[in-house]
């Protein structure tokens, strides 16, 4: 696992210095089981989710790779979970005609 860890750093740092479509890919393909991961969890909780949720949180991944830097000492996954789970329910409420902040309540009424 640290090893792992060690990787991405270093992709991380990589990409700081000269963020490349290359890199972006390596790191997305490097964290594809976190988006599917998040997918899961979040269609449990917005049930009649549309297709394509993958290409919609692969988006919350590029923008959490794109904010996330090294020196903060978080791990990548928990940084970007948020990021993921925010494009999902931000999409998938929109397509659905709700709002993202509570899409429970905003659904029952």
């Amino acid at each position: 696992m640290k090893a792992h860890a060690s990787r991405v750093d270093a992709l991380f740092l990589a990409y700081d210095a000269d963020p490349s479509r290359d890199l972006r890919n390596q790191l997305i393909r490097l964290h594809i089981g976190l988006v599917r991961k998040v997918i899961y969890q979040t269609c449990q909780q917005l049930p009649g989710a549309n297709d394509g949720l993958e290409a919609i949180a692969i988006q919350g991944l590029f923008k959490a790779i794109d904010a996330y830097s090294v020196s903060q000492r978080q791990s990548f996954c928990h940084f970007a979970i948020p990021y993921i789970r925010r494009e999902l329910k931000t999409q998938a409420c929109s397509s659905q005609g709700l709002t993202a902040a509570n899409p429970v309540a905003a659904r029952a009424s």
